[in-house]
């Protein structure tokens, strides 16, 4: 298999590997950076980094915060009847805030109204029961119609949770099964000590 061929030469041997995940970029779309200020000296770089995806992640802060300032990030979490199904119980929506996050406010975005043949309730967590959307009847608010949905953390510090582990966004059916639904959860959080 022959090299990649970038522009100023730089030839790269198959397979980069970044955080222990296989990159899949060819050369034509890392050329396509190069008008943004990508050089060959910066792809080499990337070849020769060892990190984690975690400690990646954390360079987040010194590529883009400065000394003295954290940033706000935005998690999006999605709960989808047809991907995840709708039996009773706590099912992980699959993404997970660091521990000492701060979540400071955030919204649901109902896309497809609940539905069951009971009296299925359903509840947002993420630190513990009830914390960002109480349990409440799959026929009324928030889940009986479409479109943006207050939670329970509202900006203020007094609503704000702080996370004491790493913990799942998580959706709680209770009394019955859903049989329709989809929502997504937006959150905005601080990584806190």
């Amino acid at each position: 298999m022959s090299r990649p061929k970038f522009r100023r030469g730089l030839q790269v041997e198959p397979p980069v590997v970044l955080g222990g995940h296989q990159l899949t970029v060819t050369a034509s779309e890392l050329n396509e950076l190069h008008g943004q200020g990508l050089q060959a000296a910066d792809v080499a770089k990337v070849v020769g980094l060892t990190g984690t995806a975690a400690e990646l992640n954390r360079a987040d802060d010194t590529l883009y915060g400065t000394a003295g300032n954290n940033l706000v990030r935005v998690a999006k979490a999605q709960y989808d009847f047809a991907v995840l199904g709708g039996e009773q119980g706590t099912i992980s929506l699959g993404v997970a805030l660091p521990d000492n996050a701060i979540v400071l406010d955030g919204i649901v975005e109902v896309v497809t109204v609940a539905d069951s043949d009971g009296a299925a309730t359903v509840a947002v967590q993420i630190e513990g029961a009830d914390d960002l959307i109480a349990a409440t009847a799959f026929d009324g608010a928030p889940w009986s119609t479409t479109g943006l949905k207050a939670i329970i953390p509202d900006g203020t510090a007094a609503k704000a949770l702080k996370l004491t582990a790493a913990r799942n966004i998580s959706v709680v059916i209770g009394t019955a099964d859903l049989k329709a639904g989809k929502f997504n959860v937006w959150l905005r959080w601080l990584q806190g000590d």
